[in-house]
């Protein structure tokens, strides 16, 4: 979401908003909010196009860093499952931190 609140604040050197993208989704479907999307709605896109991008951008950099540090590191956790709570959000991760320890590989 970060990288969608840089890319909104960024998009062609202007202000893109959510609503922007809100209008850019609606704006064929108005009359219908009912009807499912069309491959002619879908190529109209390309505020959307831009997110969808951006994401897997995201995930490429978490894949960059997670292959870096798990070449270079064993983790390790103190913490027993029984004791991590998860939140579902949008994101699903750990309500508290889960502590681990960074052991160097020879």
């Amino acid at each position: 979401m970060v990288f969608l609140d840089t890319l909104l604040a960024k998009m062609h050197e202007e202000q893109l908003t959510m609503e922007d993208i809100q209008e850019e989704v609606g704006q064929d479907s108005e009359d219908d909010l009912e009807r499912a999307c069309t491959m002619d709605d879908l190529k109209q896109l390309d505020y959307l196009e831009c997110v969808i991008k951006g994401q897997r951008f995201a995930m490429l950099e978490e894949k960059v860093f997670l292959s870096t540090l798990l070449r270079k590191f064993s983790l390790m956790t103190t913490q027993k499952i029984q004791d991590v709570c998860l939140a579902l959000k949008i994101v699903m991760r750990p309500v508290e931190p889960i502590h681990i320890v960074l052991k160097r590989r020879c």
